[in-house]
């Protein structure tokens, strides 16, 4: 019993630490250097495209699940990011990991833990462009919808997702 107890501890520990395994997966990117194209929908069913990251300098994009526990602790750190920045040179949008299906659990969520910025439901096709295999998965792009570094798999500290965003804001 102690050894099956020991295995199930392990095994969470080691789930928390790396992320939250996707169960989409695809080798479909358009173009590995820009974000795809999308036509998506906001938590209040507001039609939202690639266009919205021309609004600002730097976009996170951050991918997240509704069943990832590292997911959720870091989105407090995102909100507190999210209102510190400058609206017109940043932001971040979340996309909900398996789409409108997780609408009800996500806006639990987000009311929950008071999240503001914009999150995303993707149709099935665009969410497997994305090649999503892990979750949190965070990209930075332009204004132009470039995207600036390879993705970050798992979940960073408000301090590292700093540096990063004040990087490229201060180029």
């Amino acid at each position: 019993m102690k050894k099956l107890i020991s295995f199930i501890f392990i095994g969470i520990l080691v789930f928390s630490l790396v992320g939250c395994q996707s169960s989409i997966s695809n080798e479909n990117v358009v173009d590995s250097n820009k974000f795809i194209d999308f036509i998506s929908e906001d938590m209040n069913g507001n039609e939202i495209t690639q266009d919205i990251f021309s609004e600002t300098t730097i976009t996170l994009i951050n991918i997240w699940g509704t069943s990832c526990p590292p997911c959720i602790n870091e989105m407090p750190d995102l909100e507190e990011i999210n209102n510190e920045l400058n609206s017109d040179e940043f932001q971040i949008i979340g996309i909900v990991a398996g789409g409108k299906p997780f609408k009800n659990e996500a806006q639990d969520i987000l009311n929950q833990l008071e999240i503001s910025y914009t999150n995303l439901f993707f149709t099935d096709s665009d969410f497997a462009k994305l090649e999503v295999q892990f979750v949190p998965m965070t990209f930075l792009v332009n204004s132009d919808g470039e995207i600036l570094e390879d993705p970050i798999i798992g979940s960073l500290s408000k301090s590292a997702f700093l540096d990063k965003i004040n990087g490229y804001l201060n180029k």
